[in-house]
């Protein structure tokens, strides 16, 4: 189905929409830095104008969720300028290679479930909560840093 294609590639785009989403709205603009937020929507946007042309020329409806997904990166690439030199760029990045692998872990996990049971709202229940057990544990396994600052909180506030 051509729909879902699009759509898986659409899905992509929700990492660069939030990460924007944290440095223009929750860091730029507070910090009265809305020239610096509007540039970077400018550039995705007129990044967006300048490759949905040929993308949608060649790959149709693919090729315009393809540029949505480069635009949005363009977004956040921009705004990651703008701040790298207040917030240390490498330290919000420093986990990510553990937080791919415990999502890919539970990805498998989850998509085996969709192969051997028939789909139904209790089946869904069951991997939400599943997942996020799988994903919990095999973070925690990893040592991912969240877990030292939830420990370090609890021990601060008893």
């Amino acid at each position: 189905m051509p729909v879902i294609r699009v759509i898986s590639i659409e899905a992509i785009a929700i990492i660069p929409i939030a990460c924007a989403g944290v440095l223009g709205v929750q860091y730029l603009i507070p910090l009265k830095r809305t020239r610096q937020y509007t540039r970077s929507i400018f550039i995705g946007a007129g990044m967006n104008v300048l490759i949905n042309i040929p993308l949608i020329h060649y790959f149709s409806a693919s090729g315009a969720a393809v540029a949505t997904v480069i635009s949005e990166t363009c977004v956040t690439l921009a705004q990651l300028y703008f701040v790298n030199k207040d917030l240390q760029i490498s330290g919000l990045f420093q986990d990510s290679v553990k937080i791919s692998i415990s999502g890919f872990i539970m990805f498998v996990i989850i998509k085996l479930f969709s192969f051997y049971f028939s789909v139904s709202i209790t089946l869904l229940v069951i991997e939400v909560i599943v997942g996020v057990l799988v994903y919990l544990i095999s973070a925690y396994i990893l040592r991912v840093k969240m877990f030292d600052m939830i420990q370090n909180f609890i021990t601060r506030n008893k």
